[in-house]
């Protein structure tokens, strides 16, 4: 049997218009970022994750591609325990006084997590909840 593995990836920053909302640190800014990781598998599935912007996280995230591709999706943990050690040093000042984790490590092992879980899912046939604790608890979610 052959196993599915990462056959490419992409980071992708972007940025929009935030609202004025107050949060524990003072009020949220104008814009909002985030970086998006896509990941395709060698059955062409595509995987996505995403995770706070800021360059510190994308260029760690390009930097870590390299440890996921042509590596089998089902060994992800493997994956990301690669990734954890190969970035820890950036991580060594710890979380921060905010309440937003400053780390960058923890930032990109998540979102590598995410999209391979994803290609995982999809190749059982499974949400992503299913292959994490309990499972799905609820179908939708009033905002």
């Amino acid at each position: 049997m052959n196993q599915v593995t990462v056959e490419t990836w992409d980071v992708i920053p972007v940025a929009g218009h935030d609202s004025m909302l107050l949060n524990l640190s003072g009020a949220h800014a104008p814009l909002f970022t985030r970086n998006l990781v896509k990941l395709t598998d060698s059955d062409g599935r595509v995987g996505i994750g995403e995770v706070p912007g800021g360059e510190s996280i994308r260029s760690t995230l390009v930097a870590s591609a390299e440890l996921i591709v042509g590596r089998p999706v089902a060994d992800y943990r493997a994956i990301l325990r690669s990734i954890t050690e190969e970035f820890a040093w950036q991580d060594s000042a710890g979380r921060g006084a905010q309440t937003f984790d400053l780390r960058t490590t923890v930032h990109v092992v998540t979102a590598w997590e995410c999209a391979l879980l994803d290609l995982l899912g999809q190749q059982l046939g499974l949400p992503i909840s299913s292959l994490l604790g309990d499972g799905r608890q609820r179908e939708a979610v009033d905002v």
